[in-house]
């Protein structure tokens, strides 16, 4: 439970404005006006909030107590596709952060309510570089140039890193926010071309470009950093805006005409980010990786469809989801002894 409530805390302390996907498809004005509406009552009381996060635990409690009997099925399923996530892995990752920093540099991803190649972008829809002051022109030429060297795989393990040295410098551009809900899940998929290279149909190969590995860690550990750079991210979007601005999710949902089998928005609104939040915490945790990659690729597909937006808005997330798919996870050490209990079994005794 200390462990559940500290990342929440830890969570909240570190945001600031709300701001992620919904700035996506929602204007500029809209976000505004929205961020400044008073949230619904539900979000507002403690009791139901309490209620929420202890449902939180003891759901996150069941399902780690729970996994190791479907863990050995899922192995089996997936004993023969574990080993392509090093080579087909790296190259959906590569196309995946080619597409979002490619396309964004030349204005094909903007967000909602701005002219289709009008707004370059940087990484994400709403961080958009005319919105900067000074020369920014030159971050667009060098988003370009590494999604072209993402996309044919040539020097994949030094194109990544300045990736990830791009998304910190994003931080320096956009402020904390970039940090919070975006850099994350472009830092974790660039880390793993590092860590593999560039995978299959990559240049580096076929002009025996050798390259030095970037990162020398065992596979458990370096997976265990990922699932925690990811998962992070989920819950830090789950708590920063579904549950601190929830008027913005809300109003997705009442554009979109959704109705969860006649559930109330609000009460729709605090479910999702509590699914947000679960699937987060136990991607973080390392537990049922697979059923949670594929859950989120159906989710990212579903809402693009029924929200009319681009899902290659989420191509870096559809890429490494895929290779969570593929790999599956590797569980934290400090939560295992949770699998170690043992329910106790009945005994009839005979009269």
């Amino acid at each position: 439970m200390r462990l559940l409530l500290s990342i929440v805390f830890i969570t909240i302390l570190c945001v600031n404005n709300s701001f992620s996907h919904e700035a996506w498809i929602l204007t500029h004005n809209e976000v505004v006006n929205l961020s400044k509406k008073e949230a619904p009552e539900l979000f507002l009381n403690k009791y139901i909030l309490f209620s929420v996060f202890l449902i939180s635990y003891f759901l996150i409690y069941s399902l780690i107590l729970f996994e190791k009997y479907i863990l050995n099925y899922e192995n089996k399923i997936f004993q023969n596709v574990k080993i392509y996530s090093k080579s087909f892995g790296p190259m959906i990752l590569r196309w995946g952060i080619a597409i979002n920093i490619g396309l964004g540099a030349m204005g094909a991803l903007p967000r909602h309510g701005v002219k289709l190649w009008s707004s370059p972008t940087l990484f994400v829809p709403d961080m958009q570089l005319n919105l900067l002051t000074g020369d920014w022109q030159w971050l667009s030429i060098l988003c370009i140039g590494l999604s072209l060297f993402l996309c044919l795989g040539l020097f994949s393990r030094w194109v990544s890193l300045l990736v990830i040295v791009l998304s910190f410098y994003s931080v320096f551009l956009f402020g904390e926010r970039f940090m919070m809900y975006y850099a994350l899940h472009f830092i974790a998929p660039a880390l793993i071309i590092m860590y593999y290279g560039g995978g299959k149909l990559a240049l580096d190969g076929l002009f025996k470009i050798q390259t030095n590995k970037l990162i020398h860690l065992s596979e458990e550990k370096f997976w265990k950093i990922i699932q925690l750079m990811a998962g992070f991210t989920f819950v830090a979007l789950a708590v920063g805006v579904k549950l601190l601005q929830p008027t913005l999710i809300i109003a997705i949902l009442e554009h979109a005409g959704l109705s969860f089998f006649g559930i109330p928005t609000p009460i729709a609104a605090l479910i999702m980010m509590l699914i947000e939040l679960l699937a987060g915490l136990l991607l973080a945790f390392g537990f049922y990786v697979r059923p949670i990659a594929a859950f989120l690729i159906g989710a990212f597909t579903f809402f693009a469809i029924v929200l009319g937006e681009t899902p290659l808005f989420h191509a870096n997330l559809y890429a490494l989801m895929f290779v969570f798919l593929l790999r599956g996870g590797s569980r934290l050490s400090f939560i295992g002894y949770f699998q170690k209990i043992h329910f106790p079994k009945w005994k009839h005794k005979n009269a």
